[in-house]
């Protein structure tokens, strides 16, 4: 069994306030947990660490020592940015795997960016404490394009998306059982369906793709890495994905706005699929 939980699904920049509180405000970190049917085994995968990383940090202590592995879609702010405040990172006897791309699309060459980023983001004048600070034990791993990390309990696969700066999908496979859930945040589609992603998601149960715009929206934010619900639901029923979660929420768009312009037309595209609205707090089991 894939067990997933949303601690932050918001795009660009955490968004407090009456107007987000029932889909949330912080920005994107996904927990995903592998449960072997029939097994007391599991293995805890967390992707990408914005702002939501820091409640479920909290919530992690209770399981201490923690072993985990951290992927990174992309090193833009709202991906990274809650992990100073991590709390588990701090505690030794947990250990953490953290993986990211070995490349920047906008240098053109091949170099490591995730362990400097992350170490750049806690050095005077951002942050009080640096990264060394951090007392568990932290293995930085760069990963390539198009490779398979094999974990204790799952297969993580990945493809390059259309995103300023570069950004990866992940496809994270159950071993044994072959159940599949694909995270796509931080991509555009410029001429029709991209066809990595289209690879990446092939018989999955679940895709979690980013609907930052409206179809109107998009047509004056082109270029920004960013895309639309009718994209997702273009890319589940080519693909025959059951459940659709909606996800990386522009910080412009309220609860209602999100209901109404978002969730609501998607809905009406469609009988076959589950479509969702990411939520602070929700669980989806596969």
């Amino acid at each position: 069994m894939i067990i997933v939980k949303f601690w932050g699904v918001r795009g660009s920049i955490p968004t407090p306030g009456a107007s987000t509180v029932k889909y949330g405000g912080n920005t994107s970190c996904v927990e995903v947990r592998i449960n072997p049917e029939g097994s007391t085994d599991s293995e805890l995968i967390i992707i990408d660490a914005g702002s939501g990383i820091r409640l479920f940090g909290d919530e992690l202590l209770k399981e201490m020592p923690i072993k985990a592995s951290i992927f990174f879609s992309h090193v833009h702010w709202d991906h990274i940015q809650g992990f100073p405040f991590f709390r588990p990172g701090f505690i030794k006897g947990n250990e953490f795997n953290l993986y990211g791309m070995r490349y920047s699309r906008e240098t053109g060459y091949v170099r490591s960016i995730l362990a400097g980023t992350l170490r750049g983001q806690q050095e005077f004048p951002n942050f009080p404490v640096g990264l060394d600070y951090m007392g568990s034990e932290m293995h930085f791993k760069d990963i390539e394009q198009n490779e398979v990390v094999t974990t204790r309990l799952a297969n993580v696969s990945n493809r390059n998306l259309v995103h300023p700066g570069g950004s990866v999908a992940f496809r994270i496979e159950e071993k044994g059982s072959g159940k599949a859930i694909v995270y796509c945040s931080d991509t555009e589609h410029l001429n029709g369906l991209d066809k990595n992603v289209m690879m990446l998601s092939e018989n999955s149960s679940l895709l979690i793709y980013d609907s930052q715009y409206t179809p109107e929206e998009y047509k004056n934010h082109k270029g920004w890495g960013h895309s639309t619900w009718e994209q997702g639901l273009r890319l589940a029923k080519e693909l025959n994905i059951p459940r659709l979660v909606l996800f990386h929420h522009d910080p412009g768009h309220s609860d209602t706005f999100l209901e109404e312009e978002i969730l609501y037309p998607a809905c009406q595209e469609t009988d076959d699929i589950q479509v969702m609205l990411a939520r602070e707090g929700m669980i989806l089991r596969i």
